[in-house]
């Protein structure tokens, strides 16, 4: 039964999965004339790499083009890589060379930066995320939230998937603070939330905890004076709103998120906790934090679709030219 388990864990598992899927692509592709762009959530994550290969294989003017799809850091070790692997000049991928997308549409300059350490400048457009927020739609969030919540501090806890609710309540155990404070849990939508409760209960019994599961987290970010978030990209994206954020981590773990001065980390409960009690949350600091929604997601401007038909366009008039 050990055997049969281990061995149905890769058979069934995210190796055969990749090939399946780029033989299909494959396939698909040999009956269209060659030439095809293919848009994609794909970037280098490794199961997509030998759609890139085979499909290439197959019809080799095929133009792959990924879309950053999440918050990208050095410490993923799916978003970040060697120069070595990659021989950009040629058609030699697959056997020495790791097959690759032809062009990355990066959502802002934060990400590009990395990226041009082991990929080819020239081939990296910034256009901004695809799931950029109207202004107008955050003003209207404020009127509601304003009037939804009481005058006292509020905390948003905004958890990610996996195991980030357990270390943001490790951190809020036994610290009377913030029994002051009016406290939100937005949890992300695959989350089971009953176990979410359970832990809370757990650890932080005697914390007063409003959980907040019909609205998205996104509807609360303008009202709220500060988010507390682990690996979730909302510690980013409440600078949309002029929220400022903290992320708290394992001692001992690396984060998958890399560390920015702008917002606080914590691995040390206890320095966490000093520094939350020493702050003024009244004062907002605009200028940080639209530093920040630009070198991330370059702005919110909601032109990113703008800007990438725009890349499509110009890339297929230069297609036409060759």
């Amino acid at each position: 039964n050990i055997l049969l388990s281990e061995w149905s864990t890769g058979y069934l598992g995210l190796q055969q999965q990749s090939k399946l899927q780029a033989i299909a692509t494959a396939k698909f592709f040999s009956t269209l004339a060659d030439g095809q762009t293919v848009v994609t959530y794909g970037e280098f994550f490794a199961t997509n790499r030998a759609t890139y290969y085979l499909t290439k294989r197959i019809r080799p003017k095929t133009t792959f083009i990924a879309i950053q799809h999440a918050t990208n850091a050095r410490n993923k070790m799916f978003t970040y890589f060697r120069k070595e692997e990659f021989k950009l000049d040629g058609n030699v991928q697959g056997k020495y060379f790791s097959p690759y997308p032809d062009y990355f549409l990066a959502q802002g300059k934060q990400y590009k930066e990395i990226l041009a350490e082991f990929y080819d400048k020239s081939r990296i457009e910034i256009i901004g995320s695809m799931r950029s927020i109207p202004e107008s739609l955050s003003d209207n969030l404020k009127v509601t939230n304003n009037a939804m919540h009481p005058s006292t501090k509020i905390l948003l806890l905004a958890p990610s998937v996996g195991d980030d609710y357990k270390i943001i309540f490790d951190f809020l155990m036994g610290w009377k603070y913030i029994h002051k404070w009016n406290i939100l849990l937005s949890p992300h939508p695959t989350t089971e939330i009953n176990a979410i409760k359970f832990y809370q209960r757990r650890q932080c019994p005697d914390l007063k905890i409003q959980y907040i599961l019909n609205k998205s987290t996104y509807d609360l970010l303008a009202s709220v004076d500060i988010v507390m978030a682990s690996s979730s990209s909302v510690a980013l994206e409440a600078s949309f709103f002029n929220t400022s954020a903290v992320r708290v981590y394992s001692l001992g773990t690396i984060p998958q998120f890399d560390l920015d001065e702008r917002i606080p980390s914590f691995d040390s409960k206890t320095k966490f906790k000093d520094w939350f009690e020493s702050q003024n949350f009244s004062t907002k600091q605009t200028d940080i934090n639209k530093s920040i929604s630009i070198d991330y997601f370059h702005g919110n401007d909601g032109l990113t679709s703008k800007r990438f038909w725009e890349f499509i366009v110009n890339l297929k008039r230069k297609k036409c030219e060759q």
